[in-house]
C-alpha cells in the first residue's frame, strides 16, 4: 500500500502546470493560389505555405480552425504535448486511487 501511495505522489508531481495546456490538433496546410501563372500549379512541391492551424473540437462535435502565426507554432505544440501529459497523469492517478481504495477495503475486511 505504501508503494502505491508513493507511486501516486510521483504521478501527481509529473502532471504539468495548467497554465500551459492547449487542447486541439496542430494542422499544416500547403495551398495553391488562384493565379494560373503561378508556379504552385506545377506540383505539390511548389505550393504556398506552410500555413498553420489549431483544430479544436467543441461540445456537440463542432470543429473550429484557428489560424496561427508561425512564431507561435512551437509554443502551441508544447501546449498540446502538456495537455496529453495532463490526461495521461489523470488516468494514472485515477488507477492508483482505485488500487488504494481496493487495498484499503481488503485490509479492513
Amino acid at each position: 500500500m505504501k508503494q502505491t501511495t508513493l507511486a501516486r505522489q510521483a504521478a501527481i508531481r509529473k502532471v504539468p502546470s495548467l497554465e500551459k495546456i492547449i487542447r486541439g490538433s496542430l494542422m499544416e496546410y500547403w495551398r495553391t493560389c488562384g493565379n494560373r501563372g503561378c508556379r504552385c500549379y506545377r506540383g505539390k512541391k511548389y505550393r504556398h505555405g506552410p500555413y498553420w492551424y489549431l483544430a479544436i473540437r467543441w461540445a456537440g462535435g463542432r470543429q473550429k480552425l484557428v489560424a496561427l502565426k508561425p512564431s507561435v507554432v512551437s509554443e502551441i505544440r508544447k501546449g498540446i504535448v502538456a495537455y496529453k501529459r495532463l490526461w495521461d497523469g489523470v488516468y494514472e492517478i485515477a488507477e492508483l486511487n482505485l488500487e488504494l481504495l481496493l487495498l484499503g477495503a481488503k485490509s479492513k475486511g
